[in-house]
C-alpha cells in the first residue's frame, strides 16, 4: 500500500504505507503542488484491446496540479512526467476525473473548470 504527498517544495512523493520509505519522487512543477491524484492501470476494468488505446492507460498514472497553474500526468513506474497541462490562469486547486479515468477536470483560482484528455 501506498501513500502520496504533495509539498510546496514542489514536489510530490509516494511513500511505502508499512516501511514509511519514500520510494518515489515527482518533480517538474515550477511552484508548489497542492491536489494529486493516483489513476490505476484500467481503471474501467476492461479487457478489450482498443487500438485508440495508448500504452499509457495500461499503467499506472499519477496526475498533480500546481501553484504554477498547471496539471501534470506521471508514470507511477518511472516518475517521469508524461504530460503538461497548460491553459489556466491561477493555481490548479482540485482534480478529478470521469468514471473511466480518460477525461482530467482541473478546477483552479482562475474560477474556470476545465477537461482535458488525459492520454
Amino acid at each position: 500500500d501506498f501513500l502520496f504527498s504533495t509539498s510546496y517544495d514542489r514536489t510530490a512523493r509516494c511513500w511505502d504505507f508499512d516501511t514509511g520509505a519514500c520510494v518515489r519522487v515527482f518533480r517538474g512543477h515550477k511552484h508548489g503542488i497542492l491536489p494529486i491524484l493516483f489513476i490505476p492501470a484500467d481503471q474501467d476494468g476492461g479487457e478489450e484491446d482498443n487500438e485508440d488505446e495508448t500504452d499509457m492507460y495500461k499503467k499506472d498514472i499519477i496526475i498533480t496540479g500546481s501553484q504554477d497553474s498547471t496539471a501534470k500526468t506521471w508514470s507511477f513506474e518511472t516518475g517521469e512526467c508524461l504530460k503538461t497541462f497548460r491553459g489556466h490562469t491561477g493555481a490548479i486547486l482540485c482534480l478529478t476525473t470521469d468514471p473511466l479515468g480518460k477525461t482530467l477536470f482541473t478546477g483552479s483560482g482562475d474560477n474556470t473548470i476545465r477537461a482535458w484528455d488525459i492520454y
